[in-house]
């Protein structure tokens, strides 16, 4: 998509083509890697297909609330390394609301923590470290900065890892809800994520 005018418009360039012309990049010396952002499976698969440069990277969306596994270890299973955003579940989104669960004060993340003697977003952010994924925690606060790369004294367990994924909710913080217009612009309806709930 592409904003214009505080309209998103849809844009009809394939993403195959988008993907040959940085391929160019790289083959002209203007770009020595070149990668992915925000790729489901199938779309992953397709590049792949048609690709003369494999995709370094793929940068997603993935914390405790939506873990990615499947995505993360497509990815890994094609020499394809990911980066997390959003791992402490992005609280300071412009469309926050009310009603939209918090990671930081999960309960099964805060016992994690508290048993590791450590805040909820250090684990977050191991969390990531643990399952092979790198980890890009925002923060424009030199405390919680450092704090977030004092992460190297701890690992989570597996059973620890399968708890902070089994937590009965999934929610999606950075996807804002659009309405499409396929023959012209597709106007925002408004800012709310995608929440699931499933049960225990």
């Amino acid at each position: 998509f592409t904003l214009v005018d505080g309209n998103y418009k849809l844009n009809k360039v394939h993403y195959t083509t988008t993907w040959a012309a940085m391929e160019e990049c790289v083959s002209s010396g203007l770009a020595r890697s070149i990668g992915l952002s925000n790729f489901n499976i199938n779309q992953i698969d397709d590049i792949l297909k048609h690709a003369k440069v494999k995709p370094t990277i793929n940068q997603i969306e993935s914390n405790p609330f939506i873990p990615q596994t499947k995505l993360i270890d497509h990815c890994h299973k094609h020499g394809i390394k990911v980066t997390a955003y959003s791992p402490l579940g992005s609280n300071d989104r412009p469309f926050v609301a009310s009603d939209h669960p918090t990671l930081l004060k999960d309960k099964t993340l805060l016992a994690i923590a508290a048993k590791h003697k450590k805040s909820p977003a250090q684990v977050c952010v191991r969390y990531q470290i643990d399952r092979g994924v790198t980890v890009i925690p925002k923060s424009v606060t030199p405390s919680r900065i450092e704090e977030n790369l004092d992460v190297f004294d701890f690992k989570l367990t597996g059973e620890e890892i399968k708890a902070l994924e089994s937590t009965g909710v999934f929610f999606r913080s950075c996807c804002p809800s659009i309405e499409i217009t396929l023959d012209g612009p597709s106007h925002q309806r408004h800012h709310h994520p995608i929440i699931y709930h499933h049960p225990p």
